[in-house]
C-alpha cells in the first residue's frame, strides 16, 4: 500500500513540478529584459545609418529610418507597451517621432499595442488586407498547426501558463493609413525608404515582410530564429500552409534578401535558411 501511496503523489507531483518550471520560465522569457537598456540592439546599415531592434519580451520590433522620423515594425504583446516605451526612450528616441508602423500580419504578439502607440504618438499604419477583420476585431483567428509535436506541447503550455487569449485593442485603419494588396515598392521610396513590403504567406495567410535594397529582411514571422533546439530550424514555429512557407523564403532569397531580423530571436544571414531549404524540399 505504502508504495502505491508513493506512486500517486509521484504521479500528482511531476505536472505540478513541470508546470511551477514552466511557469517560471515563461516568466523569464516575458521579462527577460528588465533593463532598458538591455532591450536596445543597435545596428549600423551599409551606408553608415542606424537602426534599430527592441525585444520587450518574446517578440522583436524594429526602428527604422524614414523621412522625418521613424518607420516600426510589428509591436509585441498590449502588456508591453511600458518596457517598450523605456527601451526607446533609454536609445535616446522621442517615442513621437515614430510615424509610421507596419504591422507583418494580425497576430497579438505583433499588433498588440498598435493602438496605444497610435494614440501616443499618431503614427499611420501599414497593414496587409488580409489583416483587416482580425485587426478591427482585436482578435487573432489561428487555423494553422506547429511544426512539429514538441513545440505544439511547449507552445500550448505558454499559452497556458501566460493564459493567452488571443487578444489586443482593436485597430481600425483610417483614411491616412496604407492597406497593402500588392507587393509595394513607390510607397516606401516616397518616405524615404529603399525597400518593397511583400507577401509572405505561410506562418499565416496575411504574413507580409519588409525587404530592403541592401539585402535586410525584416520578415515577421515568414522565419525565425526561436525554438530550433526543437526543430524550429528558423522556419515558423506555426503555419498555415507548409508549401508557402518555403515558397515565401524563397521569395525573399530570389529578391535579394541576405539578412533576416525576424518577429522573435536575433537576426541571421542567408545561409540558415538556404540550408533549410535544401533539407525541406517542398
Amino acid at each position: 500500500m505504502k508504495i502505491k501511496k508513493y506512486f500517486l503523489i509521484i504521479i500528482i507531483l511531476i505536472p505540478a513540478v513541470v508546470y511551477a518550471c514552466f511557469r517560471i520560465l515563461v516568466f523569464i522569457a516575458d521579462n527577460k529584459a528588465t533593463d532598458p537598456e538591455k532591450m536596445i540592439e543597435r545596428y549600423t546599415d551599409n551606408s553608415g545609418g542606424r537602426f534599430y531592434r527592441i525585444n520587450s519580451g518574446i517578440n522583436n520590433s524594429y526602428l527604422i529610418p524614414c523621412k522625418d522620423g521613424w518607420l516600426m515594425v510589428d509591436t509585441g504583446y498590449p502588456e508591453d507597451y511600458g518596457r517598450f516605451r523605456k527601451a526607446v526612450a533609454s536609445a535616446g528616441i522621442d517615442i513621437s517621432s515614430i510615424k509610421w508602423l507596419f504591422i507583418t500580419h494580425a497576430h497579438d504578439e505583433h499588433a498588440g499595442f498598435a493602438e496605444a502607440l497610435r494614440k501616443d504618438t499618431g503614427c499611420r499604419i501599414i497593414v496587409p488586407e488580409k489583416s483587416l477583420n482580425d485587426l478591427r476585431s482585436g482578435q487573432m483567428v489561428w487555423t494553422g498547426k506547429a511544426v512539429n509535436r514538441r513545440i505544439e506541447f511547449v507552445s500550448a503550455l505558454y499559452d497556458i501558463v501566460k493564459a493567452r487569449d488571443m487578444k489586443f485593442p482593436p485597430i481600425i485603419p483610417g483614411k491616412n493609413d496604407i492597406i497593402l494588396t500588392n507587393d509595394d515598392k513607390i510607397f516606401l521610396k516616397g518616405i524615404g525608404i529603399e525597400g518593397t513590403l511583400m507577401a509572405t504567406p505561410g506562418h499565416s495567410d496575411d504574413s507580409w515582410s519588409l525587404l530592403m535594397d541592401d539585402g535586410r529582411a525584416f520578415c515577421g514571422d515568414a522565419a525565425m530564429n526561436f525554438l530550433n533546439l526543437l526543430g524550429a530550424d528558423y522556419r515558423p514555429i506555426f503555419i498555415t500552409n507548409e508549401k508557402e512557407v518555403y515558397n515565401s523564403l524563397r521569395k525573399l532569397l530570389r529578391s535579394g534578401a541576405a539578412y533576416f531580423y525576424t518577429g522573435h530571436g536575433t537576426a541571421f544571414g542567408k545561409e540558415k535558411i538556404e540550408e533549410m531549404l535544401a533539407e525541406y524540399k517542398k
